[in-house]
């Protein structure tokens, strides 16, 4: 498991860079505002994409073990074929779509769609490896498709809109190659309580992923209404290096639950929790503080002259950042026993907290409103689900303290290395 987790990091490290890059080239050629229409096409495409997701999903994860894989792909690519079409039109209408990017927005919402179901798969099946050297390709074949459009051209939005199209339609060609084996026996034999179960799980795991989407990201949208896109564009560069600290937690997380699917051992679930919620814990922490002594001559150094306010949106959202860090690993126990409603607990009082919070504090505040919005909304998450793990396990705050077991097991993974 522990190589499954630095296997996973390693990959997103790599494509974390690779973003980062890719960030740096955007608001230096196309400052805050092109950077703004960026990061709302990129949230908007996320949205439909966890619609499509609500039949299958992260649940196809779960079932993949479990049912027939044809039975698990129909209803589920159906589903991502036709959502695009209705939620991006929703979106159009609300004017949360860049002016120009309506036609993209569906099409790149439908291919990431489509790939996901083969994706859940890869995962379900416990092929990890495979789906972080797919998930690294994308990474590589989006920036390098983006540089060769900015070198050749005048940057421009849309070299990034061509550069998500090359990468997206890699990972739906190659992910297509690897479930195709699996599909050997199509029958519709019991294929109705599958579909039920597909959609029942479904329905049930992605309406917290929901929620926890617009408790990431529906500060842009305030953000967009009461201030503009060029606010959006420097609040998306903030979160961007904030949420680099969930590197490690996210790495633990998908490992942790393609593990947890797969195991009956309740006992051996609880130590596995325990143990990676205090890694997740204490490597936040060591990434974080050096991120909040950058000076803000730095941050506008790096990002270019329009991003000066970065800085105090990384302040802001400092306290969120490390409970997400926690609650995530915690989230994850619960995924893997199939009690999806826990998450759904979680994620529902964090947008309970969220709301309010944006409407008081992103008119007056704009960008740091929006940074002290999200940290309300992660505190709140993790207070939730603290309590509800502690009543289950004895956990404690204490458990986030490094054991000499856990030395151990890091200088005997070293030595086999």
């Amino acid at each position: 498991m522990l190589r499954n987790i630095i296997g996973t990091f390693a990959t997103k490290v790599i494509t974390a860079g690779l973003n980062f890059i890719i960030v740096l080239l955007t608001t230096h050629y196309l400052g805050a505002e092109g950077r703004g229409e960026i990061s709302l096409l990129v949230a908007n495409i996320t949205l439909i994409v966890l619609i499509c997701n609500v039949v299958g999903g992260p649940s196809l994860v779960y079932m993949a073990s479990r049912h027939q894989p044809f039975q698990l792909a129909l209803p589920s690519l159906l589903w991502a074929l036709l959502t695009p079409l209705w939620t991006g039109a929703g979106l159009v209408l609300a004017d949360q779509v860049p002016a120009g990017l309506e036609m993209h927005l569906m099409l790149l919402a439908g291919i990431e769609g489509v790939y996901s179901v083969s994706m859940m798969l890869i995962l379900g099946w416990n092929l990890i490896r495979t789906h972080n050297l797919i998930m690294l390709g994308r990474g590589f074949v989006l920036f390098v498709v983006l540089l060769s459009l900015f070198y050749v051209q005048q940057p421009q939005v849309m070299h990034y809109i061509w550069a998500l199209y090359a990468g997206s339609g890699m990972v739906l060609l190659v992910s297509s190659v690897v479930v195709f084996p699996y599909f050997k026996e199509i029958s519709f034999r019991s294929f109705k309580s599958t579909f039920r179960a597909v959609v029942r799980t479904g329905a049930t795991a992605q309406f917290s992923n929901i929620l926890q989407f617009f408790n990431y990201r529906i500060s842009y949208y305030f953000l967009n209404y009461f201030a503009d896109t060029r606010s959006v564009g420097i609040y998306s560069a903030g979160v961007m290096l904030s949420e680099s600290i969930w590197l490690v937690t996210r790495s633990v997380a998908s490992v942790q639950y393609a593990e947890g699917v797969n195991t009956d051992d309740a006992q051996k679930a609880v130590q596995v929790a325990f143990r990676l919620a205090r890694l997740c814990f204490l490597a936040s922490l060591v990434l974080l503080f050096p991120l909040l002594l950058l000076p803000d001559s730095v941050l506008t150094w790096i990002f270019g002259r329009d991003f000066g306010d970065v800085g105090g949106v990384i302040r802001s959202l400092a306290i969120g950042t490390l409970s997400v860090s926690v609650s995530t690993v915690l989230c994850t126990y619960f995924s893997g026993q199939g009690r999806f409603y826990v998450n759904n607990w979680v994620a529902g009082i964090g947008f309970i907290a969220l709301l309010p919070a944006c409407f008081l504090l992103i008119p007056r505040w704009h960008v740091l409103g929006a940074g002290w919005a999200n940290s309300l909304a992660y505190l709140a998450s993790l207070v939730y689900v603290w309590i509800t793990f502690r009543r289950e396990t004895g956990f404690r705050i204490t458990h986030l303290l490094p054991t000499a077991a856990d030395w151990r097991l890091v200088r005997a993974f070293l030595r086999r290395s």
